[in-house]
């Protein structure tokens, strides 16, 4: 390994499917996935981050509900292995 990265396998679906679509019926946020809201920050011309306090409001997430993902991937293996 040249420089230094190991691999990565990925298993079914993202965390970014977890925070979309898979979401309560009652509330359009994602109800097993902590996040804060914070405003976007400004990018300067050094590619740096800067504070912004007119930025439009975003999700920060700080933890993703994995188990929640695996489940579902477990359960769509499941639902299509009847068919095999």
């Amino acid at each position: 390994m040249k420089n230094g990265i190991g691999e990565t396998y990925i298993l079914g679906d993202s965390p970014l499917v977890t925070l979309t679509a898979l979401q309560s019926s009652f509330d359009p946020d994602t109800s097993s996935s902590n996040f804060a809201i914070k405003r976007a920050p400004k990018i300067d011309s050094c590619g740096n981050y800067t504070h912004n306090e007119e930025g439009r409001a975003i999700r920060i997430y700080s933890e993703i509900d994995s188990r929640l993902t695996f489940e579902d991937m477990k359960t769509k293996f499941f639902s299509h292995a009847k068919y095999l």
